[in-house]
C-alpha cells in the first residue's frame, strides 16, 4: 500500500512543487520505489503550466537535488486527489481552508507545511508502528493530537534584501507567495520552504527507514 503526500498551493507552479520535490527527494533519494507518493495541486492552476523559472533558477544555483521540478506541469486540485491523500500540506493557511472546505474530514491530516514541521518533532518512529504505513499514518496522527500544543508565534519579521528595506510580516503557519502583490523575494520563500521541508522530511524519513535492517 502507498502513503500518499499531498502537497496544495495556489497556482502549483512555485511552492507546492518545490516542497513536493525535496520531500520526495529525502523520502526515496535513489528513486528506489519505497511506498510513499508525493504529489502536488494547486487552488487556482493552469493545467500544464510550467514552474516557476525563477524559482527554477534559484533551485539550481543551489544545488537543491530537485531534477523533478524542471519536468513540472501545473495540475488543478480534486476533491478525488483530497481524497485519496494520507497527509495533506498546504503552502499557507488559506490553501488549507480551500482543502478543508472542499473536505472537512480531511482536518486531521490536513496541516500546512510549516505547522507540520513544527509538530513533526513530537513523534518518535520507533514507537509508531510495524509497517511503513502504520508508522507514517501514527506519526500523522502525533501531529494532528499536538496541535494547539505547541507553541508558534503568529508573525516574524524576515528582512528582504536588496529589495526593500522593510521587514515582511510572515505568518510562522505560511509560506509566503512570492507572486502576490505584497512580493516576498523567491529566495525568502526558497529559504523557508527548504527549511521546513527538510525538517520534515527527515522525521518522516526515519518513519520510512526505522523498519528496514
Amino acid at each position: 500500500m502507498t502513503f500518499r503526500i499531498l502537497v496544495v498551493c495556489t497556482a502549483n507552479l512555485c511552492r507546492s512543487p518545490l516542497v513536493a520535490a525535496l520531500l520526495a527527494h529525502d523520502l526515496d533519494p535513489t528513486g528506489g520505489g519505497r511506498p510513499v507518493a508525493v504529489s502536488s495541486a494547486g487552488i487556482n492552476a493552469l493545467s500544464g503550466e510550467r514552474a516557476c523559472p525563477e524559482m527554477a533558477q534559484l533551485v539550481a544555483a543551489h544545488w537543491l537535488p530537485v531534477a523533478r521540478l524542471a519536468e513540472h506541469r501545473a495540475v488543478q486540485l480534486t476533491l478525488e486527489q483530497v481524497a485519496v491523500a494520507d497527509l495533506i500540506l498546504t503552502a499557507d493557511r488559506r490553501a488549507r481552508s480551500e482543502v478543508l472546505k472542499m473536505a472537512p474530514l480531511a482536518a486531521p491530516h490536513t496541516f500546512t507545511v510549516r505547522e507540520a514541521a513544527a509538530l513533526v518533532t513530537r513523534t518518535d518512529p520507533r514507537t509508531c508502528g510495524a509497517s511503513t504505513e502504520d508508522r507514517l499514518w501514527s506519526c500523522v496522527a502525533t501531529m494532528h493530537a499536538h496541535r494547539g500544543l505547541t507553541d508558534l508565534p503568529r508573525t516574524r519579521h524576515v528582512l528582504a534584501l536588496p529589495t526593500a528595506l522593510r521587514p515582511l510580516s510572515i505568518h510562522d503557519h505560511d509560506l509566503p507567495d512570492a507572486h502576490q502583490r505584497d512580493l516576498a523575494p523567491h529566495r525568502v520563500v526558497l529559504r523557508l520552504a527548504t527549511s521546513a521541508a527538510g525538517r520534515l522530511g527527515a522525521s518522516l524519513s526515519a518513519c520510512v527507514t526505522s523498519g528496514v535492517g
